[in-house]
């Protein structure tokens, strides 16, 4: 047959590609409808005609007349795995798309993925019927190409021109859409009309039950599925679906000149943008199947190209309504807050300890109010992912989302080999007893047989929610019952006791632990604190809290016991309080403000930091409470600064400093009017005037708060405020783990100072004549008899 005119007519088609054909004028590319490709004859293995030879045609032969197929499958990691990828032994796997599960190759079959309606099933059936050469035809049987015919298929002659090519009309050869990877990856599609539905969820559908991804563009809640709450998900399954995107657009070959992208290692210094690429002639001829963001296997163990929310989005510009945004997109991968839930049913477990006659697990679902036994029309009640410690490609370790499917199959020996699973058929033939099945194996043979479990980490990317949809409580995370710590069982029933590890090269790191709980089951536990998070509003250090607590609660005792002391002593003196003599103007207009403005500070920063360090009390939204605490310490930060300048300039500093002579002599003399004296009615030991405003006690416990207490407090929050401003500085002084207990137990201390304040104001002439001071400025002190007392 004479191929030259197809070649001259590809040709001009690549040349044409390779002058800019491609893309218009603006830069933009055409629209996939625009396809380019020739029309083509479909050559069996031979090279020859398919409609002259009738034998099953081959794309090898066929597409490689101007494509290199050697190359083409030299450069691809595409798999197909099926269920039975879900955690199993690696030899049940496939390893390629055109293999069937690893035991018998099929050739490679490009129509499944480059025509616009291949017919999956019926190459599905061919297979199973052990027709593996008439598979890629079967791929056709949508397209009236190929016609079923006794004991399998035969070519339509109408489907060919007169020159022996097929009608383009009807092979409509095009690069990969959306509902080509939906064959194998998922339920994926562009479809608003057909609802969605979790009917035959299996080897066709390994994204969706590995990950519980759904990728379209269709409302939540007009799809088939049976949700709860769908009334009241009116948001799309994908937003990027609901974009109008394709899977090509962001999983595009590797090699594609139109997304090269010069790595910093090799690209000259100073050199911003190089404008040599492949030529687009030369990408046809030898495109590479390797995709941006492809995994190896399920697992993602081997990322093919850099691809992530990062790689099209900035999230800076989107996200400064958040409090300390930089530090969250730090920690957290997108997906976290934008895949909050997934509104399906995935995996749990496969138990391929055990098998059926016909070789196949045990599975149990999650997401499902009933156990999924019927995916279709059980009660869905959705997955929220659980978080693991993945290395993004800016070298950032981060918390992302996944699904863990746990598997246990039996090895045997030293190297844990597979063992067969025939073998374990029938051993498990009539028994669920996992130690007979062992000694079963052994009767077989088997060398050491012993149950091995594995955890395979299966990320999530997809099923993304537009931001409204999107997380956006704080309380989500910085709450008791926060996301970042909330449990996932793995294994209700699990056959082994011994704890499963991570799969090998998973590509991700627990962040977290595993147990058996009362009941048996297998659950995962994350902890922030193991991915060296420390989460305000969540994490808290116990000796922090409680030793700030009890300073709190004794000083609340103490004064308590004190004070009704007093009063059990006037009662029975049966005296008023010393007589006031003529006012005293004590406190300036600035000592008064100052002091006020202080206190109201105070207050706000003690309410808003229980919300933030201790405990929700839900007064406040927490990003509020946040912003607010900021705000305000620095008020306090900015009155204490100006506060210092005036007390040296002025000289009041001197009220705050203590005398050494004789001082400790009249510190316990203070000391014991407190404790014994104003029982019995005595005087105040040391007179207050406008020139001496405290007493000995008084200058010890300020010169303690201003010097040790209120800067720790400053350094520690400002450090707090600057964890993402300085993470070096932060990091070297030892994080939030040691910086927010520190600042935690000062806000006690001062909680307790400020009961103590509170309550030593009653001791005055009146209970209520220091306040109302510090209200009016003169107070009534003027005699010998109306003595400074108060702190």
């Amino acid at each position: 047959m004479n191929r030259a005119p197809h070649r001259t007519a590809l040709g001009s088609i690549l040349l044409a590609l390779a002058g800019g054909g491609m893309l218009s004028p603006a830069g933009s590319q055409v629209a996939p409808e625009a396809r380019i490709h020739p029309s083509i004859p479909l050559l069996d293995a031979r090279g020859q005609n398919v409609l002259r030879s009738g034998d099953p045609v081959s794309p090898r032969a066929t597409c490689g007349e101007c494509h290199d197929v050697d190359y083409i499958e030299a450069h691809t990691v595409h798999g197909g795995p099926g269920s039975k990828a879900m955690g199993t032994p690696a030899h049940v796997v496939s390893s390629r798309p055109w293999s069937r599960d690893g035991t018998e190759e099929a050739e490679m079959n490009c129509f499944l993925c480059h025509t616009p309606h291949p017919a999956n099933e019926a190459r599905l059936e061919a297979l199973r019927q052990g027709l593996v050469s008439w598979a890629p035809g079967a791929t056709l049987a949508n397209t009236g190409i190929v016609l079923p015919s006794e004991g399998g298929w035969r070519w339509n002659p109408a489907a060919f021109d007169g020159e022996g090519r097929v009608q383009d009309s009807l092979l409509a050869l095009q690069g990969p859409r959306t509902r080509n990877c939906a064959q194998c990856h998922g339920i994926a599609g562009d479809e608003m009309d057909d609802p969605v539905t979790f009917t035959g969820l299996g080897s066709g559908a390994w994204q969706t039950v590995s990950r519980g991804e759904v990728i379209s563009p269709q409302r939540i809640s007009e799809s088939g599925v049976n949700l709860v709450g769908k009334s009241a998900l009116t948001r799309s399954w994908d937003v990027h679906a609901e974009r109008l995107m394709e899977c090509a657009h962001c999983h595009f070959s590797e090699n594609n000149p139109v997304y090269r992208k010069e790595s910093p290692a090799t690209q000259p210094e100073g050199l911003i943008f190089d404008s040599r690429r492949m030529p687009l002639g030369a990408y046809l001829q030898r495109p590479s199947h390797n995709f941006a963001g492809q995994s190896a296997t399920g697992g993602g163990t081997r990322v093919s190209g850099a691809l992530s929310c990062r790689s099209c989005h900035d999230p800076e510009p989107t996200h400064r309504w958040l409090p300390y945004a930089k530090r969250h997109t730090d920690a957290l991968a997108c997906e976290v807050c934008h895949t909050p839930a997934l509104y399906s049913v995935s995996i749990q477990s496969v138990d391929w300890s055990r098998v059926d006659e016909v070789g196949n697990p045990r599975v149990t679902w999650r997401g499902c109010a009933a156990g999924c036994e019927t995916a279709a029309t059980d009660l869905v009640r959705g997955v929220e992912p659980t978080l693991l410690l993945r290395e993004d490609e800016d070298g950032r370790s981060r918390l992302a989302p996944y699904n863990l499917v746990t598997s246990w199959y039996w090895v045997e020996g030293v190297g844990e080999a597979p063992v067969d699973l025939e073998r374990v058929g029938q051993a498990s033939a009539g028994t669920e007893d996992v130690e007979e099945i062992r000694r079963r194996l052994t009767g077989m043979g088997v060398e050491d047989p012993r149950l091995r479990g594995e955890i395979r980490p299966y990320p999530i990317h997809h099923s993304v929610a537009s931001g409204e949809w999107a997380t956006r409580a704080c309380s989500a995370c910085h709450d008791e019952d926060s996301r970042l710590s909330r449990a996932m069982v793995l294994a209700s029933s699990p056959p082994t006791g011994e704890l499963p590890g991570l799969e090998e090269g998973a590509g991700a790191a627990l962040a977290g632990s595993l147990r058996l709980d009362a009941d048996g089951a297998l659950v995962y536990d994350p902890a922030p604190a193991s991915a060296g998070l420390y989460v305000l509003g969540h994490d808290f250090v116990w000796w922090s809290n409680l030793l700030g607590i009890l300073a709190v609660l004794g000083t609340l005792l103490g004064v308590t016991i004190h004070g009704g002391l007093r009063w059990r002593a006037a009662r029975r003196r049966g005296a008023g309080l010393h007589p006031e003599g003529p006012p005293v103007y004590m406190y300036t207009t600035y000592e008064r403000a100052w002091h006020w403005l202080q206190a109201l500070a105070i207050l706000l920063l003690l309410a808003t930091g229980i919300e933030i360090h201790v405990t929700r009390l839900g007064l406040l939204d927490f990003a509020l409470a946040v912003r607010i605490h900021n705000v305000v310490g620095f008020i306090v930060l900015a009155n204490a600064i100006f506060a210092a300048f005036y007390h040296l300039a002025s000289g009041e500093i001197q009220h705050y400093l203590p005398r050494p002579e004789g001082f400790f002599n009249a510190a316990i003399t203070q000391a014991r009017f407190y404790l014994s004296g104003i029982f019995r009615g005595e005087a105040h030991p040391f007179e207050k005037r406008p020139g001496r405003k405290l007493n000995p006690l008084q200058q010890v416990t300020y010169l303690a708060i201003l010097n040790v207490l209120l800067p720790l407090q400053v350094i520690t929050g400002v450090l707090i405020w600057g964890a993402q401003r300085w993470p070096a500085v932060d990091g070297m002084l030892g994080g939030l783990v040691f910086l927010a207990p520190l600042h935690a137990f000062g806000a006690w201390m001062f909680a307790a100072f400020l009961l103590m304040h509170m309550y030593l104001t009653t001791t005055g002439s009146t209970p209520l004549s220091n306040i109302q001071a510090m209200v009016v400025g003169w107070e009534g002190t003027g005699t010998a008899e109306g003595k400074a007392g108060a702190v």
